[in-house]
């Protein structure tokens, strides 16, 4: 399961959550800052119990406990 946040046109800030078979899970609102979205993206993630968040180009990936 991953995390991606991504810009549109508009300027707008999103993420999706994607399930490791690709498929779409949950897109979010637009945030008018990255530092709103981001805040959010973390949020989701504590809820979803990802153990670690691991940043690669703006895509966060579940890790799960050892």
């Amino acid at each position: 399961m991953n995390i991606t946040m991504s810009q549109n046109r508009n300027n707008a800030w999103y993420w999706e959550l994607m399930a490791a078979n690709g498929e779409t899970l949950a897109v979010s609102e637009g945030y008018n800052s990255k530092s709103k979205c981001l805040k959010t993206v973390k949020s989701v993630a504590k809820t979803l119990g990802f153990a670690q968040l691991k940043n690669v180009e703006l895509v966060w990936e579940f890790v799960e406990n050892d």
